[in-house]
Order: structure tokens, then C-alpha cells, then sequence
């Protein structure tokens, strides 16, 4: 049940985290992505219950989503380069 809910959160936010991306800009979209990330780490490794390991683990679901559609954004807005030749 818990890796179904991280799936979830991993996956059910990209309906609407392209919204806060372009409002904020991908660079806040991906600090609070990271900010998720290390706030359930930080929550995983205070408890061992079901209910600690539940929300870390949906809290670094929604900020893999925030960091991958954040990353996405800035890899869109890269500038085309040649590639190198010898």
C-alpha cells in the first residue's frame, strides 16, 4: 500500500505541476521539489510506523515529480548545441 501511495505521488501531481512551473519559474519549482525530497528523508528517518514511512515516502514522490518537471523545463529551455567533433 505504501509504494502504491508513492507511485501516486510520484505520478498524479504531473496533471498540475506544469502550473507552478511556469508561474514560479523551474528553478523554485525544483527547490520545492528538493525541499520535499529531503523533508521525507528527514521523516522516513525519524519513525518506523506505517504512518512515518506512508508520508515520507508520498512527500519524496511529489518532490521527484516537482524536481523531474522542474529539470524537464530547464532542458526544454537549453539552448541547442553542435555536438563536439575531433
Amino acid at each position: 500500500m505504501v509504494i502504491q501511495w508513492h507511485m501516486v505521488g510520484m505520478f498524479a501531481p504531473a496533471l498540475f505541476s506544469g502550473r507552478p512551473t511556469t508561474a514560479w519559474g523551474p528553478r523554485l519549482t525544483g527547490m520545492l521539489g528538493a525541499f520535499l525530497l529531503v523533508t521525507g528523508a528527514g521523516i522516513g528517518s525519524l519513525g518506523t510506523g506505517m504512518s512515518a514511512f506512508m508520508l515520507a515516502l508520498g512527500l519524496v514522490g511529489v518532490g521527484w515529480n516537482l524536481a523531474y518537471v522542474s529539470g524537464s523545463a530547464y532542458a526544454v529551455r537549453s539552448p541547442e548545441r553542435e555536438p563536439a567533433t575531433a
